[in-house]
């Protein structure tokens, strides 16, 4: 099962067009406010969350425009709240032009699995007490467990254990993203 998602990007991020398989997987992904034109109006860094995720991306797509890397490919995970999406994100400039990114997310395999709610887009949340703030990596979606220190694990084993699944999730970075991505900036000269 290959499918692909193909956009483009302005150098600040606004998504310019859509194409190929992008309402079919924002409807899938539990985002249909993004299919149509509605994503034509969203810039890339209102749908991904995380300030390092951020930094890696600006520095990504800075030095794809500035020409000092041709292109770039890394794996990716994608989940929804019943699937596991493995693939990869690849971007390039647009042909001639140094201002557009084209960007292609290809979805190499899905796994099925029981619904999980962290992975839900939130209700309108009425008043009340705070919600707790669960980080998740923005990279392999593992989640970070509220004990034990700096233990990511997966969403699964999160709800295994019997953590909270009402809460709010926060875009973070897990350990072992962490050290992969340095490693990418460190290849693009960041």
């Amino acid at each position: 099962m290959v499918s692909c998602v193909r956009y483009t990007l302005d150098s600040t991020g606004a998504i310019l067009s859509t194409g190929d398989g992008w309402d079919e997987f924002a409807i899938a992904g539990s985002a249909p406010s993004l299919a149509g034109a509605g994503a034509r109006q969203l810039n890339l860094f209102e749908i991904v969350r995380g300030r390092r995720v951020h930094d890696f991306y600006r520095s990504l797509f800075r030095s794809i425009l500035d020409g000092t890397l041709p292109s770039f490919e890394m794996p990716v995970r994608w989940d929804a709240p019943e699937v596991r999406r493995f693939g990869r994100f690849q971007v390039q400039r647009l042909g001639g032009r140094d201002d557009v990114l084209a960007c292609l997310a290809v979805t190499d395999r899905e796994e099925p699995r029981a619904p999980v709610l962290l992975l839900q887009a939130p209700p309108a949340i009425a008043a009340g007490p705070p919600l707790p703030v669960v980080p998740l990596c923005s990279f392999c979606k593992d989640v970070k467990l509220p004990v034990f220190g700096q233990v990511w694990a997966p969403t699964e084993q999160y709800l295994a254990a019997g953590f909270p699944t009402e809460v709010r999730v926060s875009h973070g970075t897990c350990p072992g993203c962490l050290e992969q991505l340095a490693g990418w900036l460190d290849s693009l000269g960041a």
